[in-house]
């Protein structure tokens, strides 16, 4: 098992989430303990030019991303989250 570590936002942007999301957000957490780098789509991607990732959570129609990094491929850093807006959902509000 890998090392995971919270940052203070990321902790305090779990801890607003919903009982359901916030399930499915630590489950996928303990995917990223379990198989560290090894871990892909759609559960992690790594962003373009940066060495940092994003954990990728979906349930039902709300999206939610965590960024993180690695230390030394051992350690891996859970930095912020955000909900992800669905563009469709709102151009046809």
């Amino acid at each position: 098992m890998y090392q995971i570590k919270l940052l203070k936002e990321a902790k305090d942007f779990i801890d607003s989430l919903d009982i359901k999301m916030k399930t499915k957000v630590l489950r996928t957490i303990m995917l990223l303990a379990k198989f560290g780098g090894f871990l892909k789509e759609p559960h992690s991607k790594k962003l373009q030019s940066y060495d940092l990732y994003e954990l990728r959570i979906k349930l039902s129609s709300n999206i939610v991303r965590l960024f993180y990094f690695h230390d030394n491929g051992e350690i891996y850093v859970i930095t912020s989250g955000f909900v992800k807006k669905n563009p469709i959902k709102l151009i046809k509000k």
